[in-house]
């Protein structure tokens, strides 16, 4: 007898559930998360009937687009259809869509358009059920690390390597906590933060060479951050090019979705003083140091306008043209949302970090002792840096609220229309990243499964969304 697939599924299904409920190692419950993120979407695949459904619905609405596209040209799928010929037809179809979207006025068609969006909704909405290195490259483990060390400064002497971390989680970086004791240096206590290789986010801030400059560059400008120690850039000798950094004594008073602990409004107000001291730093050109980091590409934005403009017209387009990803309609729909309906402000574009919460901010007290992970900041509109900062704060402060002392302390009104304006940004960015990783898991063998956490369980909750966020800036428009 054969056993079924779906039923096979169920079995490893509940297995794993039963190993996450017992283990406390966070890496293996990461793991496991993953492992159920990929059953999960297996499990979702054998209803083959739901997905001919779908592409039937997606080739009617082709045919009602006006357009000049032929309907009649794909080929029929059935239940004995092979998955992977229901699949290609299914890509056949979002394709055909996004080229009609590409070209459609979304101010006169607006409700074919959302036609459109609800059938995509509802093709990744069945993603949402549960939230569920490099091959031949050198290890970095304990072993190689040290002989690295060794290598690299044999004037250590009596070299120890006491303490070797890896922190679980990171889709960019592997981040490990060590520390040493020598001779000359006694004891210390530092962070390798290594590239990871094939990489998820394409941004030239994940480049270790920028982030270590920019890094430099915010310390300077009297920013908090942790001292970086070296910069590694020949890969052979861990397997991917990383930055050291001394460990600062600070700690972390929760994570980027909120605290386990009360905050009190000291601390709120210190974070608001950082980031409003950050983005009153000028970057320009004739800075050596700024020509170092990933900066430069954005110095000819002056405004906030310019800023959204040159972000949603280009750096989308290109970050979306690099990442090869099949662009869905919906996505397709709201770039060209976000291309037609950029915001109007005079006022000047600011450093912003775009992950200022809590899991980012280490603290000594009640003040901010050190800002980390600067690889994904850039020149942008305020607006993004608060939406972006306020989910981890959200228990002790709303965001109406929040916004009002950030305009308080600068003079500088966000208004509503662009937070939504930025919600949506950031929904797009995050989808186009989630097919990233998507597109990773299946076409690269040395891909983490850990990737299907975000190419799998949350791509839906994004994709789903992005119509109504839309909704909801037009809504705030002329607010």
């Amino acid at each position: 007898m054969i056993i079924k697939n779906k039923q096979l599924l169920k079995q490893v299904f509940q297995a794993v559930n039963a190993i996450a409920a017992e283990t406390d190692n966070p890496e293996h419950k990461i793991l496991l998360s993953g492992a159920d993120a990929v059953m999960n979407e297996l499990l979702l695949q054998e209803d083959v009937d739901y997905y001919i459904r779908l592409f039937k619905q997606g080739v009617d609405l082709i045919g009602k687009s006006g357009t000049q596209t032929d309907s009649s040209s794909f080929a029929e799928v059935t239940t004995s259809s092979r998955p992977d010929v229901i699949n290609a037809a299914l890509v056949q179809v979002q394709q055909a869509l996004t080229e009609i979207v590409a070209k459609t006025d979304s101010k006169t068609n607006k409700d074919y358009l959302n036609k459109v969006c609800d059938w995509q909704e509802s093709l990744y909405h069945r993603q949402m059920v549960r939230d569920t290195e490099v091959l031949h490259r050198k290890p970095l483990n304990r072993d190689t690390l040290f002989a690295y060390l060794q290598e690299k400064f044999p004037e250590w002497k009596n070299l120890r390597l006491t303490a070797f971390h890896p922190l679980p989680g990171g889709f960019s970086k592997t981040t490990i906590l060590f520390e040493t004791e020598d001779e000359l240096n006694g004891h210390q206590s530092m962070v390798l933060r290594a590239e990871k290789k094939p990489s998820l986010l394409l941004y030239r801030g994940t480049d270790v060479a920028c982030e270590c400059a920019m890094m430099r560059f915010m310390e300077r400008e009297g920013i908090p951050t942790i001292e970086p120690l070296w910069l590694e850039e020949d890969a052979s000798k861990l397997g991917n090019r990383f930055l050291v950094t001394r460990r600062d004594m600070g700690e972390r008073r929760g994570a980027n979705l909120g605290s386990t602990a009360p905050l009190p409004d000291e601390l709120i107000e210190d974070v608001l003083d950082v980031m409003v001291k950050m983005h009153s730093i000028r970057p320009e050109k004739n800075d050596p140091l700024v020509m170092q980091t990933h900066l430069p590409e954005w110095l000819h934005c002056k405004t906030v306008t310019e800023c959204n403009r040159y972000y949603v017209t280009r750096f989308l387009r290109n970050y979306m043209d690099a990442a090869e990803i099949l662009v869905p309609p919906t996505l397709e729909r709201a770039l060209q949302w976000l291309q037609e309906n950029v915001p109007e402000s005079g006022a000047p574009a600011v450093i912003a970090h775009l992950d200022f919460g809590l899991n980012n901010l280490l603290f000594i007290g009640n003040s901010i002792s050190a800002v980390l992970d600067w690889e994904s900041s850039h020149l942008s509109d305020p607006a993004e840096d608060l939406l972006g900062a306020h989910p981890s704060l959200s228990e002790f402060i709303s965001l109406e609220d929040f916004i009002a002392r950030y305009e308080a302390k600068t003079g500088n009104a966000i208004g509503e229309y662009r937070i939504n304006y930025s919600r949506v940004a950031k929904y797009v960015i995050n989808t186009i990243c989630f097919l990233r990783a998507e597109k990773m898991l299946d076409i690269d063998d040395s891909a983490n499964i850990d990737l299907s956490r975000l190419g799998i369980a949350y791509k839906g909750v994004f994709m789903v969304g992005l119509n109504n966020m839309i909704e909801a800036a037009e809504a705030a428009m002329g607010r």
